[in-house]
């Protein structure tokens, strides 16, 4: 009988701590929610006005018709910011205090304004190159930028719409009095628990992102993640934590770049010269030219008949095989500009000097004109190229003068560069960065008879899935081209009568629905292909006659080198070579020009799959595909 009551009493304490245990998981989400139905007014302002870059792409992409993918996709995305309301508004539940509540408002407004005005002065939002130019911002800098962007109508409007979010945040306590009564029914607060509890569960399986930002070792890392989470399209604090992630990552690279560069400003660099001609060299670094749209390379249309005839008269010489290491403007000019080899696996760039510097030492004046200094500034790639190439350091080690304006369309920024130069004088080392035929191509030439030369007639691809719109992009894309080569024609024009060189080549290939329906650089299985319209480059070098006299040895060496394979970011050794420029850093054995160019299976990097890829095994036997 005392065992059977035992029993009993444990069974009833038993289910009494069943009991209590129930009742704790009922009031779990109640605890849950309390923060929000509390100071439910703070959550919702933190909460929509940390969203409306997402909300407004939501909207635009709805209207676009991108359907149920987008629908879950921006759920995911929305669900991000609700878990950063949350947490805000739980330290406000927690601590009780109306200062940090106070401090949390002022946070908030700060990061809607900035925004804001960033959005409606700029099309853009708080990304890492902002906040590399604001802490590179000089006094006198600030200045002017007040006096310039601070004062406009869209400025103003900016100043205005934020004022008015700080008035409604001054009425908050009225405004959670009302939101209260209208959350006093159990149903609509049982709602809001169950509906924050969804949100906050999916919130979880997204948090990953961020270790996942903060593990990146390198720019090239930090540009997949970004191109896979858009945090510029999602909320904020997202925003604001890429954007100050993101120059440490770039901060690292560009230090050991510039100590790379300056440690090798201190070696000797000379130029050999026993003409006592000052030497004009012109390197213009393209933009996404297909080598199969040039007449040059066989093309049907004339979309290069400048080239076509600087190469008849005997002063332009076009390269057949010569590639690209990546698919991506960033990737290539760190690895053209610097003396690393991507197929000797020197990876980091950042290790190998800036070859522009060496110019600079050896008595050259170098010229850097970049027409895509603030093209897009909230991508990834210009924010990681133009904090080294206009890095205040590098600038002062490798440049006599720079322009960072950016001009419609490249003659422009060609134009302003002989209106301010005169060349011949001494030695000159120009280097342009042209905006070429990048996308959107009908943007790259001016709209005038002579440059719009072709049309939809003009385009002769019968792919099943042609139109005639696409038909119109390959038009443009070919005008674009043509207007390349009257570039090109202008700079050749200046330097006609002097001792000078020019070498171009783009930074890489694209895409105009070549051999499938795709406009522009994506990954594909068909690496054959892809390597083709992605990585094959024209390569061209012209000399003016003077300076073929001075150095008939340069001119047969670059005769006899025109079939030779050759990777452009071992370019710099061939520079060297044609500016008779002596420096420890030479390696003969990677100049394209030397008679002791050894040539290797080349190694390049496919940008949006991530892969190193031996070029020349694939193009031979496409089933073995990365490099070895």
């Amino acid at each position: 009988m005392i065992i059977f009551a035992l029993k009993i009493k444990g069974y009833i304490i038993q289910s009494m701590e069943m009991s209590n245990f129930i009742k704790v998981l009922k009031r779990i989400p109640h605890k849950l929610a309390a923060p929000v139905l509390k100071e439910t007014t703070f959550f919702l302002f933190f909460l929509v006005f940390t969203t409306p870059t997402l909300l407004v792409y939501l909207f635009r992409e709805l209207r676009d018709g991108e359907g149920l993918s987008l629908i879950v996709r921006v759920f995911k995305d929305f669900s991000l910011a609700v878990l950063f309301s949350y947490i805000f508004t739980s330290i406000i539940y927690l601590t009780r205090s109306r200062f940090v509540k106070i401090l949390f408002y002022i946070i908030l407004l700060i990061l809607f304004a900035i925004n804001l005005y960033l959005r409606l002065v700029f099309g853009l939002t708080l990304s890492p190159l902002i906040i590399v130019l604001i802490g590179e911002t000089t006094e006198g800098e600030a200045s002017e930028f007040i006096s310039t962007f601070m004062t406009t109508p869209k400025a103003f409007m900016a100043f205005f719409i934020s004022f008015v979010v700080a008035l409604l945040f001054m009425f908050e306590k009225r405004i959670n009095k009302l939101l209260q009564k209208l959350l006093s029914p159990k149903i609509v607060r049982h709602s809001i628990t169950f509906l924050l509890i969804i949100m906050l569960l999916t919130s979880f399986t997204q948090i990953h992102i961020y270790p996942a930002l903060f593990k990146t070792p390198n720019t090239y890392e930090m540009e997949k993640w970004k191109e896979e989470h858009d945090p510029l399209h999602k909320d904020y604090v997202t925003g604001l934590i890429y954007a100050l992630y993101g120059p440490n990552v770039v901060a690292k690279e560009n230090t050991l770049a510039i100590e790379t560069t300056y440690k090798a400003s201190k070696l000797k660099h000379v130029r050999n010269d026993s003409t006592n001609t000052p030497l004009t060299i012109i390197y213009v670094l393209g933009e996404s030219f297909i080598k199969n749209h040039s007449n040059i390379y066989g093309y049907e249309l004339c979309t290069n008949p400048h080239m076509a005839s600087e190469i008849a008269s005997g002063n332009m010489f076009a390269f057949t095989d010569v590639i690209s290491p990546g698919n991506v403007t960033n990737f290539v000019a760190k690895n053209s500009f610097c003396t690393n080899s991507i197929t000797e696996k020197e990876y980091r760039w950042f290790d190998y000097p800036y070859f522009p510097m060496i110019f600079k030492s050896a008595g050259f004046d170098v010229f850097m004109y970049d027409n895509q200094f603030n093209y897009d500034m909230n991508s990834n790639s210009t924010f990681t190229l133009i904090s080294f190439l206009f890095n205040k350091k590098i600038q002062e080690l490798s440049y006599t003068d720079v322009c960072s304006n950016r001009f419609d369309y490249d003659g422009d920024l060609i134009d302003d560069f002989f209106k301010n130069h005169q060349l011949g004088k001494k030695d000159d080392l120009v280097l342009f960065h042209l905006m070429g035929q990048h996308i959107k191509a009908s943007e790259r030439f001016p709209h005038t008879p002579e440059f719009m030369h072709f049309t939809t007639d003009s385009i002769n691809n019968d792919a099943s899935y042609m139109t005639k719109e696409k038909k119109q992009n390959i038009a443009d894309y070919d005008n674009a081209t043509y207007y390349n080569d009257f570039v090109i024609w202008k700079i050749i024009e200046k330097i006609r009568d002097k001792n000078a060189l020019l070498v171009y080549f783009p930074d890489h290939g694209e895409e105009v629905y070549d051999y499938r329906d795709n406009e522009g650089r994506c990954s594909s299985d068909d690496k054959v292909n892809l390597l083709k319209y992605h990585f094959d480059l024209p390569f061209f070098i012209w000399c003016s006659n003077t300076y073929q006299s001075l150095y008939p040895e340069i001119m047969d060496q670059i005769r006899t080198s025109i079939d030779r394979p050759f990777e452009t970011d071992n370019i710099a050794h061939m520079m060297f070579d044609l500016a008779n420029i002596s420096t420890p850093l030479y390696k003969p054995e990677r100049d394209l020009l030397s008679p002791k160019y050894v040539i290797k299976p080349r190694i390049v990097y496919e940008v949006y799959d991530t892969e190193l890829l031996n070029y020349d095994e694939m193009r031979a036997t496409p089933k073995k595909n990365k490099a070895k």
